[in-house]
């Protein structure tokens, strides 16, 4: 099957998908129009990019998805996706203490190396685990994010059968003049950061250029001592095109990060006297839980794209060939286990066409088909004390995958789309998945909508050919996660458009997952899970312009998810996962629109953390609800001056257990913009 995958995708990138090359000619001569926009020219939020194949219209999109416009983020004084993404119904985040420790996102009640994290196009998941972490991911430079929920392998692969979270920079295509913003802004605990960007179009040239940073002492993330554990995160990105004719258009993007961050690490200094050699801990008020240390993290990584669209016969054909790349390093400094590192690097290939047409003879529908398919390479390394040697040159892994959708949209509201994929994996079991989708109008302020798929996770390259001296030895036999998932959903729109509410009940299911073994000796491996799970909640979201000067956003999502832990060999409510998480949003608009103050609030309930000490026990972590607030006015037309507040009551809490969350922080900031 390999063989003929790989045979069958060298078609692809030699040709077009739907039609032979000797026809381009022709079809190019009655061709006419320009090139569909870029996905940052979309219009907000009207058209979705990332649902489907080929971006659709939002109110004909049956899966759960929510659309956040970069303006609004940084309007609401949103400087890290992380804060935005905790506004959003069906999503938790977790951050281990400070600013720039570990940030995992659960989808669904979902791990977070289930979710699929795309920057224009480019998966950013790790290569060592499949998991993106969110820390330091500044949003000066976004266009918009898309946040689609429930499995989605059917149309973006592994990975993404949580969900998917796209992040779209911005573009100067289509600017009728240059435009300049600047962010440059001071806080309290020797907190600050500034933002630099320009972006424009010279004739079919088009192109953008953002420089972010943002830096802070921070505060000490464990429940002991006094160290402050500071964090440092300098962002750079940039994107061009050229539209060489009215058929074909050239764009690429990079997108770089450098973040560096003090982190303290857990107690468990220990002796072992004879006769049972069981440890007996040297501070046993702080055994296993987070003690001031002078470790650091290093993190950079670096995502870089290239698509090529052609359109032709009056845009009812496009065909696009893109290749990607993305990598990332981790660079480990610790007083009690020495220095690692750990590199990964994945490339990808891909190619797709798009063929959209009408049949009024048959109830005047409008169809869709997508074909294409795509190569992906991935290369891992890391180094330590306690590390296998072999893994220092590293090792790597291809897969080849195939797509297709298809999309019918009728002319009395329903929207159905169909999509299914194969997934030829070189190291393990191959898959096929599949997405069904139907939007259905009701009336001009209902709708309904549904969706349901299959989603897959491949294992990682540690899990599979791990291998730690008496530790870990990894199971190269294993198979990738599965699950099933649904979700129907009704939004309805009232009081003529001013106030919008959506409300989605969800369920999926999860086999197959990659779940820690112990073997003799203290030994241990992984396996997949001779036990399914399951999780279901109901998504809730709501927005309300009722005044001219008071808008009012809200969410609400109730997550019952289960799933199998290994140190106690059964099913049980899944870790890090609140029950209950909501949000709002108030924002004011005074003096004739030139002042503005915004209040957000953010609850989650309590939720399960795991505490290895002398045993291993499974902790509640107390609910907690934090409140932000911004107060912004504009001193002219180009200059806005803004005071705004993180967690402005000073909240002691803790979303990963033993890890303090940061206290209050104050900031004052001037922006400006210029141009367009």
């Amino acid at each position: 099957m390999a063989a003929i995958a790989r045979s069958a995708l060298k078609g692809l990138l030699l040709s077009t998908s739907l039609i032979p090359l000797s026809a381009l000619p022709a079809l190019a001569q009655s061709a006419a129009g320009q090139p569909p926009a870029t996905q940052s020219e979309q219009s907000l939020p009207e058209v979705v990019i990332t649902a489907n194949q080929v971006p659709v219209a939002a109110d004909k999109v049956g899966s759960a998805v929510t659309v956040i416009s970069g303006d609004e983020l940084r309007a609401n004084g949103i400087i890290l996706l992380p804060d935005a993404l905790r506004q959003v119904a069906g999503v938790a985040v977790n951050t281990s203490g400070p600013r720039g420790g570990l940030t995992e996102v659960r989808m669904r009640g979902l791990k977070p190396t289930q979710l699929m994290v795309m920057v224009d196009g480019v998966q950013v998941n790790g290569v060592d685990n499949n998991m993106f972490d969110f820390a330091g991911f500044l949003v000066d430079d976004v266009e918009r994010i898309e946040v689609l929920r429930g499995p989605q392998s059917g149309v973006w692969g592994a990975d993404a059968q949580a969900g998917v979270i796209s992040v779209i920079t911005r573009s100067g295509r289509g600017l009728a003049k240059p435009e300049v913003n600047a962010r440059a802004e001071i806080g309290t605990h020797n907190s600050g950061g500034g933002s630099a960007s320009v972006r424009g179009a010279v004739g079919p040239v088009y192109g953008a250029f953002s420089f972010s940073n943002d830096s802070t002492r921070g505060f000490n993330t464990s429940r002991f001592g006094s160290e402050t554990d500071g964090d440092h995160a300098t962002v750079v990105s940039g994107k061009a095109g050229i539209d060489f004719n009215e058929y074909f258009n050239l764009e690429g993007s990079v997108r770089w990060m450098d973040r560096w961050t003090r982190i303290d690490n857990s107690d468990y200094a220990a002796t072992y006297p004879p006769p049972f050699f069981m440890p007996v801990p040297v501070n046993p008020v702080t055994y296993g839980l987070l003690v001031d240390k002078t470790d650091t993290s290093a993190y950079d990584n670096l995502s870089a794209g290239a698509v090529g669209t052609l359109t032709l016969w009056d845009g009812h054909y496009t065909q696009t060939f893109s290749a990607n790349s993305f990598e990332h390093n981790l660079f480990s400094r610790s007083e009690d286990y020495g220095n690692y590192s750990y590199g990964g690097r994945r490339t990808t290939a891909n190619t797709k066409g798009a063929l959209k047409f009408d049949t009024p003879w048959l109830g005047g529908a409008h169809h869709t088909l997508a074909l294409g398919a795509d190569y992906q390479d991935e290369e891992y390394r890391q180094a330590g004390p306690f590390m296998d040697p072999s893994w220092a040159t590293g090792y790597s892994r291809t897969q080849t995958g195939l797509f297709s959708e298809y999309l019918l949209d009728l002319p009395f509201g329903l929207s159905i789309s169909a999509a299914a994929r194969h997934d030829d994996f070189e190291a393990f079991k191959d898959a096929d998945t599949w997405r069904l989708t139907a939007s259905q109008k009701l009336a001009a302020t209902t709708r309904l909508h549904t969706s349901v798929g299959t989603g897959v996770t491949a294992p990682t390259f540690v899990q599979q050919f791990g291998s730690i001296p008496g530790t870990f030895v990894g199971n190269p036999d294993l198979s990738p996660e599965k699950s099933t998932g649904w979700d129907v959903g009704v939004e309805q729109t009232l009081i003529e458009g001013r106030l919008t509410a959506d409300v989605t009940y969800f369920w999926v299911n999860l086999t197959d997952e990659i779940v820690t073994k112990n073997l003799t000796g203290g030994l241990k491996t992984v396996v997949n899970s001779p036990a399914e799970t399951s999780r279901q909640g109901v998504e809730v979201t709501l927005s309300a312009d009722l005044l001219s000067w008071l808008s009012l956003e809200g969410t609400y999502t109730y997550t019952d998810a289960d799933a199998y832990d290994t140190n106690f060999l059964a099913v049980m409510e899944a870790q890090r996962v609140p029950q209950s998480a909501a949000s709002g949003r108030a924002t004011v608009k005074f003096a004739d629109g030139r002042g503005r103050a915004t209040v957000a609030v953010m609850y989650n309930s309590s939720t399960i953390d795991t505490y290895w000490g002398l045993a291993t026990e499974r902790v509640t972590l107390d609910p907690y609800t934090v409140v932000n607030g911004l107060i912004s006015y504009d001193l002219t037309p180009n200059t806005t001056i803004y005071l705004r507040g993180n967690n402005l009551f000073d909240e002691h809490y803790e979303q990963v257990y033993s890890y303090v969350a940061p206290g209050r922080v104050i900031y004052a900031g001037l922006k400006a913009k210029f141009g367009h």
